[in-house]
């Protein structure tokens, strides 16, 4: 929020707007190391506090209150009071608004309530998450030790405007400390997928998919897989011409085999550059189809394709157990208390368990 302040000019007839306090610069591609404005960027209060320093703008929410500094060329995420101030998440982002390509940052933890979690990073790109920029951090194991989140692969995060970082339980407390963030000028890549689906049919497997945004496409090559692991090219389809835009649905069948398979596709730019698709798997036992809506969710998340009595578990990023219950005849699941960020909801059934991955707002 961009707050004006104004002061009535004696003798005038108008009004004099002060330019807004914060800085909107843009951050510098490369590393950015926060030598510079060394002190206090937020004064500590009531969670949320920001603090802008070398073209990023640092938030942090905590359960009670919060505070940003600079020193020894490191960025504090500090919560306070000691006991009360739990960590929620933080919000880096450039301070203009400006889209990059995260590379990496290097961070450390100063409190020792942080020691066995890790962190979930997600990308945003005008206050909406990215879909596949979402990543985790090595797990925290000592104080003053710094760690790297090496995102420079995942094509998720070559087109944010933010990353948020949330650590994997619900009881960190005190200073998180960012020691550098590099990045690089925002890639677009051609493609954006819509939709990817493997079904079974009479002796073959039927892949189809959707895109859109469809520049500079070269080709789309099928990869198959017996393990989900290693993977294979079994066929190849060349772009056609499309306008930006145009939603375009794709099709390929595949002779089908005995036992279980996994497929993906990849995607190939006319330069060389390439995305993977998410992976599909095929074959086995049928699974149920479980369908959780919406995704994001907000407060309830409604599930369909199981039956009332179905035990679900709640899993944050880190594989701990939030949440436990059956579902009754509304079928629905209460988000409302839990803080933003990815989650497994886990589904026991008398074939096995199924997962399905949402994202908390």
């Amino acid at each position: 929020m961009k707050t004006f302040t104004s002061a009535l000019l004696k003798g005038a007839s108008f009004l004099l707007f002060l330019i807004p306090l914060r800085s909107l610069a843009q951050p510098a591609t490369g590393t950015t190391g926060f030598d510079n404005n060394v002190g206090t960027l937020a004064a500590t209060g009531i969670s949320p506090q920001a603090g802008t320093v070398d073209g990023y703008t640092f938030t942090l929410y905590s359960g009670a209150n919060a505070e940003i500094t600079n020193l020894t060329s490191q960025v504090n995420l500090t919560t306070t009071p000691a006991g009360s101030g739990v960590w929620q998440f933080a919000s880096v982002e450039s301070s203009d608004g400006s889209n990059f390509k995260l590379d990496n940052f290097r961070f450390k933890v100063l409190s020792a309530p942080f020691i066995g979690k890790n962190l979930s990073v997600i990308g945003y790109k005008d206050g909406l998450a990215v879909s596949g920029a979402f990543t985790i951090s090595p797990t925290i194991t000592a104080t003053n030790t710094i760690y790297t989140v090496d995102v420079s692969a995942i094509t998720g995060f070559y087109n944010v405007n933010e990353f948020r970082i949330q650590p994997s339980g619900f009881n960190s407390q005190g200073t998180l400390a960012i020691e550098d963030i590099t990045i690089q000028l925002p890639l677009v890549l051609p493609v954006k997928w819509v939709s990817f689906d493997v079904k079974p049919g009479k002796g073959e497997h039927q892949l189809q998919w959707s895109t859109t945004e469809e520049v500079n496409l070269a080709y789309f090559e099928i990869e198959q897989s017996s393990n989900a692991k290693d993977f294979k090219p079994v066929g190849r389809i060349k772009a056609a011409s499309s306008q930006q835009g145009t939603v375009r649905n794709w099709r390929f069948n595949y002779p089908a085999g005995e036992g279980i398979f996994f497929y993906r596709i990849r995607q190939v730019d006319t330069d060389g550059r390439f995305q993977f698709s998410g992976t599909r798997k095929v074959g086995g036992a049928a699974e149920l189809s479980i369908a959780v809506f919406p995704n994001p969710v907000f407060i309830e998340l409604q599930v369909a394709g199981v039956a009332p009595g179905t035990k679900v578990q709640v899993l944050d990023a880190g594989g701990r157990a939030v949440g436990s219950m059956l579902l009754d005849t509304r079928l629905k699941l209460n988000m409302a208390a839990l803080p933003a960020g990815h989650y497994a909801i886990v589904f026991e059934l008398a074939t096995g368990r199924q997962v399905r991955w949402i994202y908390k707002n």
